[in-house]
C-alpha cells in the first residue's frame, strides 16, 4: 500500500510539473494528450511571461541605443592631450656608480716603545682630537734616564769650561815665549773633547727624551677611534697594536667608471670640477655633493674601469668608512640639444618616435635619441625646437588624429635650466571642436 501512494505522488508531481512548463520541455507538445494540457496555459501565464520578456528586450535595446548614443556624444570629439615645447639646451651627462667610503687618513696606533701600560685615557669609539692623550705606559726608566743625561751634560760642561780656561792660559804662555808649542795642541785637543763630549750629552739627552714622550700614546690626526685593544697592566713590545683610528671629515668615496667615460672626465676636469652626489641611507633622503679629485693613471683591463676618487665634506658623520655608496657623477656638456621630457619619447617597432601637435592634429614623428638624464631627452633628429610634443594622452592617439590640446608653458622651466622663467598659467587651445 505505500508503494501504492508513493507512485500516485510521483504522477501527480509529474503532472503539476507538465501542465505549470510543459511549454519549456522540447517537443512536448507532440506528445498526444500532453499537448492539449500545455496549451492552455501557454496562452495565460506562459504568454504573460513570453510579453514580459519582449517587454524587457524592448526596454534593453532602448536603454543600450541611449548607452550608444552617450558614448558617441562623449567619445566622437577630438582627444584631449597635454604639450610642452621642445627647447634648445643643453643636457648634462649623470653617471651612476657604485662605490665604497674611504677615510682620508686611517692607521693602527701602535707603541713605539716596550713597557706596562699604567692608564687608558680614552674610550672605545671616541672622538678625538690630534695629540689627545690614548694611553700611557710606564715613563720611570725613561725619566730617569732623561734625568742622568741632564746631570751628564752639566758635569760635561764644567769640564769643558776648565778645557778653554786651559786653553786660554797655554796661548799667552806661548805668545810670551814661555811656554811650548806642545803644551799649547795638548791644551786645544782637551778643549775641542770637552765640546764634543757636551755635544755628545745633549744627544743622548734628545733622544732619551723621544722615548719619554713616545711613553704617551697620543692620536696623530682628529679622527674617531675603533675598539682600543689592551687594558691597563698590559705588557707591549714596541709595534704592538693598540687602536685604530680614522679621519671621515673630509671622506672620499673611491668608485670606479667605465672607460667609454675617461675622455669625459678628462675633458671635464679640464674645465672645472666635476659635481658628484649621493644619497646616504642615514641623511633620509638629503643629498650630499662633493667633487671628483683623484682618477687612476691606469685602466683595469680585467674590468674595463678606471679608479676615481670623490671628496665630500663629512662633519655630520652622514658617509661612513667603508660603507657602500651609490653615487652620480654630474658631467657638464656644452652641447647644445633639442631636449624634451622623456614621457615625451616612446619606443616602437621601428625605433622612438613622439607626437608632434600641428594644425590641430598629431603627427608621429620618428625620433633618434641622443642620450637621457633625469627626466629629460637630447633628441639628434627628428624635431625642431618650438615643436609641441605631447607628454599626456598620447596612449590614445594614432597619426593624423584630430586633438584638444592643453599647452604647459611652466613645463618649460624645467628643460630649459640655464634661463629660469616665472611661473605661468596654463594656457588650453581649442582645435577641431568647442571646448
Amino acid at each position: 500500500m505505500k508503494k501504492f501512494w508513493i507512485t500516485v505522488s510521483f504522477v501527480a508531481i509529474a503532472a503539476v510539473g507538465v501542465w505549470q512548463f510543459g511549454n519549456l520541455v522540447p517537443y512536448a507538445a507532440r506528445i498526444p494528450y500532453l499537448s492539449e494540457l500545455i496549451k492552455q496555459p501557454a496562452g495565460g501565464n506562459g504568454g504573460s511571461r513570453q510579453a514580459q520578456g519582449d517587454q524587457t528586450q524592448a526596454n534593453q535595446a532602448e536603454n543600450g541605443g541611449q548607452h550608444q548614443g552617450g558614448g558617441r556624444r562623449r567619445g566622437g570629439g577630438p582627444t584631449v592631450v597635454k604639450t610642452v615645447a621642445a627647447v634648445k639646451t643643453t643636457l648634462p651627462t649623470d653617471v651612476t656608480a657604485s662605490g665604497w667610503a674611504d677615510a682620508d687618513d686611517n692607521t693602527t696606533m701602535a707603541a713605539q716603545e716596550q713597557g706596562l701600560i699604567v692608564s687608558i685615557n680614552a674610550q672605545d669609539g671616541a672622538t678625538v682630537k690630534a695629540g689627545d692623550l690614548i694611553a700611557k705606559l710606564d715613563d720611570r726608566t725613561a725619566k730617569a734616564a732623561v734625568d742622568k743625561d741632564n746631570a751628564m751634560i752639566v758635569r760635561d760642561t764644567a769640564t769643558l769650561s776648565e778645557a778653554e780656561t786651559a786653553l786660554v792660559r797655554a796661548q799667552d804662555l806661548f805668545d810670551q815665549k814661555a811656554g811650548t808649542q806642545q803644551s799649547l795642541d795638548q791644551a786645544r785637543a782637551a778643549r775641542d773633547t770637552a765640546a764634543a763630549t757636551v755635544e755628545a750629552d745633549k744627544a743622548t739627552l734628545a733622544s732619551d727624551q723621544v722615548i719619554l714622550e713616545n711613553t704617551d700614546i697620543r692620536a696623530p690626526f682628529d679622527g674617531r677611534l675603533g675598539d682600543i685593544a689592551v687594558s691597563k697592566g698590559a705588557f707591549l713590545n714596541a709595534g704592538s697594536a693598540i687602536v685604530t683610528i680614522a679621519k671621515y671629515d673630509p671622506i672620499y668615496v673611491k668608485f670606479h667608471l667605465q672607460e667609454r667615460y675617461l675622455r669625459v672626465l678628462k675633458k671635464a676636469l679640464a674645465v672645472g670640477p666635476v659635481e658628484v652626489s649621493t644619497v646616504p641611507a642615514s641623511t633620509k633622503g638629503q643629498v650630499r655633493k662633493g667633487e671628483i679629485s683623484f682618477y687612476d693613471n691606469t685602466v683595469d683591463t680585467a674590468s674595463g674601469t678606471i679608479l676615481a676618487k670623490a671628496k665630500f665634506e663629512n662633519a655630520s658623520g652622514a658617509l661612513w668608512p667603508g660603507q657602500s655608496v651609490n653615487i652620480i657623477a654630474h658631467f657638464n656638456n656644452d652641447q647644445q640639444q633639442v631636449v624634451v621630457p622623456t614621457v615625451a619619447v616612446s619606443p616602437g617597432p621601428d625605433g622612438f618616435f613622439a607626437f608632434v601637435v600641428k594644425d590641430g592634429k598629431s603627427h608621429l614623428t620618428p625620433v633618434t635619441v641622443a642620450r637621457a638624464n633625469g627626466g629629460f631627452t637630447a633628441i639628434e633628429s627628428g624635431l625642431q625646437p618650438g615643436d609641441h610634443v605631447v607628454i599626456e594622452g598620447q596612449g590614445q592617439l594614432s597619426d593624423q588624429q584630430a586633438i584638444n590640446e592643453q599647452f604647459d608653458e611652466k613645463t618649460l622651466d624645467v628643460a630649459a635650466a640655464e634661463e629660469p622663467r616665472q611661473p605661468q598659467q596654463s594656457e588650453t587651445i581649442a582645435v577641431g571642436a568647442q571646448q
